[in-house]
């Protein structure tokens, strides 16, 4: 089974028309048993009307995201002809309806909005573009490298960072907390030519003795062997995708209008792309249409596959054994 995408929209109709109610009730109806709004079973769509106010709420669930929902609805505001699903009454109503909306994979780097003006024949789709940043680029756009030493910071949605030392060689050591749990991360920033690197990570509640560790015991401890060089990353913490939707995911100024139109040749590249798994892709919404297609596809540079219970998982090697291993995420 594919993720769930969660979706919600506010339908305000024409306060200046006629209330149609059964127009109303087919719109209801359709979306109730349309598999695009449904694909979490039918608990997960929900349709709320409020006749004094004339705004129609609905939450539904798509596949992988809310794409097909999007393209669904965008179909039938159109001109064409073929392919409708309500009728010319219902379909009026929404024409002549004012839309916001949006959908969103808690955890996935996948968030958008959509509105909609009325008499518009299309919606506005804006997708969030920096669910999918790295940890350092995550603690880059909050400010946190220039936090004061030992202050800890509640951003986004109740995510604590604290700054517990710097180094006058420019190393960071930061924790990180939210309701998912948290890590701890030691970065080096001296390199001006380069991202900041991660030197150190653990877990929270897991590393013990490793949590009250300096700047100078680890990187002791790493020139000794006493600690473990890193065999992941901060960016495979459990709760990644939780905890930078939490830091980031309302910002406003991240959210980008879908570009409408690609030139020849960034169509080509990208039908090439969507059919070759194996091609490099930072397209999340591609990515994940090629895992449900081929069961694969390579992501920002890491292939991902579909393991037999629908998880996902990359192909690793150890450096502590220097063999394989899948990582699961």
């Amino acid at each position: 089974m594919a993720n769930i995408a969660t979706g919600y929209l506010s339908i305000s109709l024409d306060k200046d028309s006629e209330l149609n109610k059964s127009a109303v009730d087919e719109i209801i109806n359709n979306l109730e048993d349309n598999n695009h709004f449904t694909y979490g079973g039918p608990d997960g769509f929900n349709a709320i009307f409020n006749k004094e106010d004339r705004i129609l709420d609905l939450d539904f669930c798509g596949r992988w995201s809310c794409d097909s929902c999007w393209e669904w609805i965008e179909n039938e505001l159109s001109d064409a002809k073929d392919n409708k699903e309500l009728n010319p009454e219902a379909r009026t109503l929404l024409i002549n309806s004012e839309i916001i909306g949006g959908s969103f994979e808690f955890g996935a780097p996948y968030r958008d909005r959509v509105t909609k003006k009325k008499g518009v024949k299309k919606l506005d789709i804006y997708y969030h573009s920096k669910l999918d940043s790295k940890w350092w680029e995550v603690l880059e756009i909050i400010n946190a490298f220039n936090l004061n030493e030992g202050v800890s910071q509640n951003f986004g949605n109740g995510v604590e960072v604290t700054l517990c030392e710097k180094s006058e060689s420019e190393q960071y050591l930061f924790k990180i907390e939210g309701g998912v749990g948290g890590f701890i991360v030691l970065y080096d920033k001296s390199d001006k030519e380069d991202h900041p690197q991660p030197l150190f990570f653990c877990e929270s509640g897991f590393g013990g003795e490793l949590e009250e560790l300096s700047i100078k015991e680890i990187i002791e401890g790493l020139e000794s062997g006493d600690l473990e060089e890193l065999d992941d990353f901060p960016e495979s913490f459990h709760g990644t995708g939780e905890l930078i939707y939490d830091l980031i995911g309302d910002s406003d100024d991240f959210f980008e209008l879908e570009e409408e139109e690609l030139s020849e040749e960034e169509l080509k590249l990208s039908e090439q792309r969507e059919n070759d798994p194996k091609l490099n892709t930072t397209d999340w919404r591609q990515h994940k249409r090629r895992l449900d297609k081929f069961g694969e596809s390579k992501y920002q540079d890491a292939h991902i596959f579909v393991g037999p219970k629908g998880g996902t998982y990359e192909m690793r090697i150890s450096k502590k054994t220097g063999k394989t291993y899948r990582h699961y995420f």
